[in-house]
């Protein structure tokens, strides 16, 4: 799912509002820059204790929640997840935010050199989250209705949007960052 949604994000860029891939590794490639048509919203989730990303990078049962501590060491990290994405989307890697908790989800959001406010990634790293998609029975997050909050703030340009969500928050669908 992280290869087809991050590769989709490029070569359907111009048919796709925006679009989230879920996973550790970070699956766009690191030796070649592929640019999509439109520079759309992109976001890349992932958990700290996602088993495959830390068996790549040789790293104990967990990586450090924040991202400055994260890639300060892991910085090949920083390669697989965060670089393609910068070179691939034309996004300004000093010119990013952090919201949320470190004990919970903290997300940091990329702006785009292009000044299109929606030419952004926003990256996201889950506590305690393994290398599952979170369903608010395996982790507290529920990631359909996570995603759907972010992706509902996005249409694509000149089509109109009709679409709405209806949570129960009793499954995991709180407010998360």
């Amino acid at each position: 799912g992280e290869f087809a949604a991050s590769r989709t994000a490029i070569e359907l860029s111009d048919k796709l509002a925006a679009s989230i891939s879920c996973g550790g590794g970070g699956s766009l490639p690191r030796d070649t820059v592929l640019i999509p048509k439109r520079k759309l919203p992109v976001m890349l989730m992932f958990g700290n204790k996602d088993e495959r990303m830390l068996k790549a990078i040789n790293a104990p049962v967990s990586v450090p929640m924040g991202f400055d501590v994260l890639y300060s060491a892991y910085p090949v990290l920083y390669f697989a997840q965060v670089s393609p994405y910068v070179n691939s989307f034309g996004l300004d890697d000093k010119n990013y935010t952090t919201i949320g908790d470190t004990n919970t989800v903290q997300a940091a959001i990329f702006k785009g050199k292009s000044g299109d406010p929606q030419n952004l990634f926003y990256l996201v790293e889950v506590k305690n989250l393994e290398h599952e998609y979170p369903n608010g029975i395996n982790h507290a997050i529920h990631g359909a209705t996570y995603h759907w909050r972010w992706l509902n703030q996005y249409s694509l340009p000149g089509a109109t949007s009709g679409f709405s969500l209806t949570t129960n928050e009793g499954h995991g669908g709180g407010n998360y960052a």
